[in-house]
């Protein structure tokens, strides 16, 4: 028996070594490199891209912009949301989104607040939470938030329409997924 186990083997190895090496795909990339200057990014947070527009949006803390605008072809930019507490300025405020159309939303956790603004900067309408959150990201026309802590059922995520009042909450520990009645 060990025999023609020795011969079988021999054969499929002669047979699987006198095939063709299998070709190994190979990609090239073409890059350009951007015009970009070492002042025009200081990478903090997000980095929200808009193709079709050529620019990016940002938040730099050197410069205490909660947005910035970064023309990447032309090594241009913009700051359009200034940290502070004058007209457009926020003191709590993250960047979290980008709409295709270049509009951008903003969040405060800790004023239950999401900012929506236009894609050149003015404000254009903000969304009053009815929970707390740390972060939170746009569905179509609703919100799931993360992080109300305040509630004592344990849960993560809360589900809010477009008007912040809370459809459900779910994620409890240990049982994060999604119930039934959220979907």
């Amino acid at each position: 028996m060990n025999r023609l186990t020795a011969i079988c083997l021999m054969i499929l190895l002669t047979d699987a070594c006198s095939r063709p090496g299998a070709e190994i795909p190979e990609y090239r990339l073409n890059a350009t490199p951007l015009p970009l200057s070492d002042r025009t990014i200081n990478m903090y947070g997000r980095l929200l891209l808009n193709e079709s527009e050529e620019y990016a949006l940002i938040p730099d803390p050197a410069e205490r912009a909660i947005v910035k605008q970064i023309f990447y072809r032309m090594d241009s930019t913009k700051i359009l949301i200034r940290k502070g507490l004058g007209p457009n300025e926020y003191t709590n405020a993250r960047l979290c989104g980008i709409e295709p159309n270049g509009d951008f939303y903003l969040i405060s956790g800790a004023l239950r607040k999401i900012y929506h603004h236009a894609r050149e900067g003015a404000p254009t309408r903000h969304v009053d939470m009815e929970t707390y959150f740390t972060n939170a990201i746009k569905l179509g026309d609703q919100y799931i938030s993360y992080g109300d802590f305040s509630v004592s059922d344990n849960t993560m995520y809360a589900l809010s329409d477009a008007s912040g009042r809370t459809i459900c909450r779910f994620g409890a520990y240990p049982d994060d997924g999604v119930p039934a009645l959220c979907l």
